[in-house]
């Protein structure tokens, strides 16, 4: 689908959708190149460590991402990008680290006795409200039309009345260019259509961070600038996110910083031209040179 191109409206339609993220200039409080800030980061990672029985799939991660930040993560398949993502916000339970939105500890509390413990099952669900993630499957309901998919999780979720819901659901699709699909059905939309809406599904709960797990994989290459394009313009806007994917165009367009993630670790991190342009790490040149090949 063609996009609308910029001036025509898209913009504005953005600004009055998309939930305040930043109080200020997004650019204004990103890290410097040694990745430090005077603000608070949007999310926090110490020591994060997953493991599948006797495989350690996260080792030790520790990262920052500022307000406004956009965070690109590459690296081989089984390097633990997918489930860095799953931790940030307990679809995947974590061995061992801490993760911090906006200053807070989420996940986790201490007991009386000093020790950390997990919530309960129960307590997660407003923590991934305001972590967002977008997957690699578009996970609409089929039975569900695009509107009802929208507006399901404000309903449930944030107590919105069905108006409140679908006003917001209509300025979510028009900011993506899907005003005319509101009352579609998810097997009359194309895939990029139906990764915007899911774009649209978790925008529509108000988050303070989206995560996008290799949101164009499952595309055809005609049409994955259509996610790109929707992604671009949540980063003009000031949307914290953190991106895994295998476009690095993308990333060295549109990120403050690109992670490079090999064996659970980070093996390098920095400004997108030195990274993709000219890596120190060996093992992320080796990477790079064969995405190019």
């Amino acid at each position: 689908m063609a996009q609308p191109a910029r001036g025509d409206g898209l913009d504005e339609a953005f600004d009055r959708a998309l939930p305040a993220c930043a109080d200020q200039d997004p650019r204004a409080t990103l890290p410097s190149r040694d990745g430090t800030s005077s603000e608070v980061p949007c999310l926090r990672v110490e020591g994060l460590t997953k493991r599948y029985g006797p495989s350690v799939v996260l080792d030790g991660v520790t990262l920052n991402v500022a307000k406004g930040e956009v965070l690109a993560v590459i690296g081989p398949s089984g390097s633990g990008k997918s489930t860095l993502l799953r931790c940030l916000n307990y679809l995947e339970l974590p061995e061992a680290g801490r993760v911090y939105l906006n200053g807070e500890l989420v996940g986790q509390d201490q007991d009386p006795g000093g020790e950390m413990r997990l919530w309960r099952a129960g307590q997660f669900a407003p923590l991934r409200r305001q972590i967002g993630m977008v997957f690699q499957q578009f996970n609409l309901f089929p039975h569900l039309r695009v509107d009802e998919n929208i507006m399901l999780g404000q309903i449930k979720a944030l107590g919105r009345s069905r108006k409140e819901a679908y006003d917001r659901t209509a300025r979510l699709l028009a900011s993506v260019g899907l005003e005319h699909k509101i009352h579609a059905r998810p097997i009359e939309l194309s895939g990029g259509e139906q990764q915007r809406v899911a774009i649209a599904r978790a925008l529509a709960l108000d988050p303070q961070a989206m995560l996008f797990d290799e949101p164009t994989s499952a595309l055809d290459p005609e049409i994955r600038r259509e996610v790109l394009n929707v992604m671009q313009r949540l980063a003009e806007q000031g949307m914290t996110m953190i991106v895994v994917s295998h476009e690095l165009r993308f990333a060295e367009r549109v990120s403050n910083r690109v992670l490079f993630m090999a064996q659970g670790r980070v093996q390098e991190e920095g400004p997108p031209a030195q990274v993709l342009r000219n890596p120190v790490n060996s093992r992320t040149r080796q990477f790079i040179e064969a995405l190019e090949t």
